[in-house]
């Protein structure tokens, strides 16, 4: 007993040995307190399940937002994006319609290009007609400037999303305008109107260049020289002379031949070709004939409005005592204010064009010499003074009006007037353009007549006088276009639009390798290709 208890009871635990130290039930008093604590701990979680589920709930729910942002502004991008490809496809029309006005304005002779020519104001797509804010719509426009042409096609889709802007694209190019070559061959007579009547080659002229008639043609008469009223120059081979008369040639008289050939003499020409042929027999000598003509060839459409606005002719710099004889101000195209060959006096113009290129023209009226290079416009009719003109240079001259060489009138580059050879490149070379664009057009525009002499090429447009649209011509020609007769000798090329063309005086017709420069067969404008400067956006 004296070192511990025996047989007593400590909280309920009956100790059956001696107790050393009562300090050892210490741990045990611990232990139990912590129990006492983390029954407590327990107790004091018992909220944390609606805590991690409200955590969840939250979590999923921005999760689910973000998802239907993204899935919402995806398809928001999506509609925008196939709008904005459906507004760039309909500005891709605009443009291909833009292009579509402007092809058919090419090849030209002048202008260049008028902005006037590409014009389409906003309209429904596809369909034309008024144009819809709940409708795809189209326009195109068309600026030219200098030497190039700039498209823009516009292409307008509603807003998918609803609002009031519509969605938008534009797209551009840039087309540029040169001067190239024609690919029209020289002639010696080209008549243009295949519903004008025959035309009409007498007299004592002959021919000895190519020939391309879209009308009839009817040959008489005797021929000043050769062995032939159409017949092949020397050196006689290879031939060189064609005959194309796309309806009825018809022969009249013993000299109305065509080519030569007897014995070891062989002066045939190098084809002739007709839609039918009228006493034919025997009076054609050709390397070729056939009764299939050819009609794929026809003259550039002459504008007098472009030839006069499509250069700065009044801003030429001029020297002498007369005027420029290209209009007087205010420059307008009335017919009234061009002299080419004033009375007194003297001038010399320069300018250059918007293509580097130089026209000059100069005219002394004392000495009657007149000078050419490129080309020159004047507003009004000429009528050449009874004098003799001889002229320098190569070029051709535009006339509003009518051109008229009455009694001893002559225009010459050699200096008899009979041995020009423009076939010689050294030699001078003019080509006159009646343009007949007066207010009353008449039937004859380019006369020559009486003792009147031409050692220049001459090209008329009519006013269709007796034409026979739509049967085939078949009646000679009674007015001419051109007209040729009494004694009057013509010794270039004769071109002739709407209207026939009579040449019954003297001379030996005969065209130079091209005609001059500034003519309409020497250049034209055209578009090049590829397209230059595309955008789009």
């Amino acid at each position: 007993m004296a070192n511990g208890w025996y047989g007593l009871t400590l909280l309920g635990v009956l100790n059956r040995g001696r107790v050393a130290d009562a300090s050892a039930m210490r741990p045990k008093l611990r232990r139990l307190d912590d129990l006492c604590v983390r029954s407590r701990a327990v107790r004091d979680e018992r909220g944390i399940a609606l805590i991690m589920t409200l955590g969840v709930m939250l979590v999923l729910t921005v999760v689910l937002t973000t998802v239907i942002f993204l899935t919402a502004s995806g398809a928001r991008d999506a509609n925008h994006t196939n709008a904005g490809q459906k507004a760039y496809a309909v500005a891709e029309a605009g443009l291909n319609n833009a292009l579509a006005q402007l092809a058919p304005h090419y090849p030209i002779l002048s202008p260049a290009g008028d902005s006037s020519w590409v014009s389409g104001p906003s309209q429904a797509y596809p369909g034309g007609g008024a144009c819809l804010a709940s409708a795809p719509c189209v326009a195109w426009t068309g600026v030219f400037s200098g030497t190039d042409w700039t498209l823009t096609g516009t292409g307008t889709i509603p807003n998918p999303s609803g609002g009031t802007s519509p969605v938008v694209k534009t797209v551009s190019a840039t087309l540029h305008v040169s001067q190239v070559p024609t690919d029209i061959q020289p002639f010696g007579i080209f008549s243009d109107d295949p519903q004008a009547q025959c035309t009409d080659i007498g007299g004592n002229v002959s021919v000895n260049v190519p020939i391309y008639i879209r009308n009839c043609m009817l040959l008489h008469g005797t021929f000043d020289t050769g062995d032939a009223k159409i017949w092949e120059p020397s050196p006689y081979s290879p031939a060189t002379v064609t005959v194309n008369v796309v309806h009825a040639l018809t022969l009249n008289g013993a000299a109305a031949t065509i080519g030569f050939q007897a014995g070891a003499v062989d002066h045939r020409v190098k084809s002739v070709a007709y839609g039918s042929c009228v006493s034919c027999t025997g009076a054609i000598h050709a390397l070729s004939e056939t009764s299939s003509p050819d009609n794929s060839i026809s003259l550039p459409a002459l504008s007098a409005a472009g030839l006069y606005s499509g250069t700065n002719w009044a801003g030429a710099t001029c020297t002498g005592t007369a005027a420029n004889p290209f209009d007087i101000s205010p420059y307008t195209r009335n017919n009234t204010g061009g002299n080419l060959f004033p009375g007194s006096g003297n001038y010399s113009c320069t300018l250059t064009d918007s293509f580097g290129k130089t026209h000059s023209i100069a005219y002394d009226a004392a000495t009657h010499a007149l000078s050419i290079t490129n080309s020159w416009y004047i507003d009004g009719d000429v009528a050449f003074p009874n004098a003799t003109i001889n002229y320098t240079g190569k070029g051709t001259i535009y006339v509003n009006g009518s051109v008229s060489l009455t009694a001893h009138a002559a225009i010459c580059a050699s200096p008899t007037c009979t041995t020009w050879d423009p076939t010689n490149p050294a030699n001078p070379n003019l080509l006159i353009v009646a343009l007949n664009a007066s207010s009353t057009p008449v039937a004859s525009p380019f006369t020559l007549n009486g003792q009147a002499m031409m050692e220049a090429s001459a090209w008329a447009v009519g006013n269709g006088t007796g034409d026979s649209s739509p049967t085939p011509p078949t009646a000679t020609c009674a007015t001419g276009a051109f007209s040729s007769t009494g004694s009057a000798y013509i010794g270039g090329s004769v071109w002739t639009q709407n209207g026939c063309s009579i040449i019954s005086g003297g001379g030996v017709l005969h065209t130079a390798v091209a005609l001059p420069s500034g003519s309409p067969t020497s250049t034209q404008f055209a578009l090049l290709s590829p397209i230059t400067g595309y955008n789009g956006g």
